[in-house]
């Protein structure tokens, strides 16, 4: 009986070792199949790298044969610079004398006079306008109004 216990207890012990084995393969197949997915995601990635490259690479060639070379490039952009700086001068030039034009136009039609009058007229106005508001015009209006109807009443 002894020696069954013990056959029983080693059987045991060797299928707990076989269980403790087929975990750490478990673990380990679950590291690879991760390792394998990021693998495969960075293939991808290089795969999309290389046909963006080949685009670029037939565009590149396609522009040397139209006669498209960096020198030729370059010297284009700087031309279109160049004439891109001298719109923007001629631009400022034209604004510049834009305004000489409008301020000579208004100063030959008396503009600055009429601003100078319309601003003395719209403070006239305003002050006029906060005077109806003081207390002493509304006890003058009161009294005018109380005449008025007592002349017209009595």
């Amino acid at each position: 009986m002894n020696s069954a216990k013990s056959d029983r207890e080693v059987v045991f012990e060797k299928v707990n070792e076989a269980k403790e084995g087929i975990d750490e393969a478990n673990s380990a197949i679950h590291a690879l199949n991760q390792a394998l997915k990021q693998i495969i995601a960075n293939l991808g990635l290089i795969k999309q790298r290389i046909m963006d490259t080949q685009k670029d690479r037939a565009e590149f060639f396609d522009l040397k044969k139209s006669g498209k070379t960096l020198k030729v490039l370059k010297t284009e952009s700087d031309d279109l610079g160049g004439e891109l700086a001298r719109l923007h001068n001629s631009m400022i030039s034209l604004e510049e004398e834009r305004s000489y034009f409008i301020r000579d136009a208004e100063d030959s039609y008396g503009v600055p006079a009429l601003r100078i009058e319309l601003n003395k007229q719209i403070e006239t106005r305003v002050a006029h306008l906060r005077a109806f508001d003081l207390p002493e015009q509304k006890a003058q209006r009161k009294q005018r109004h109380r005449e008025q109807w007592l002349a017209e009443h009595l």
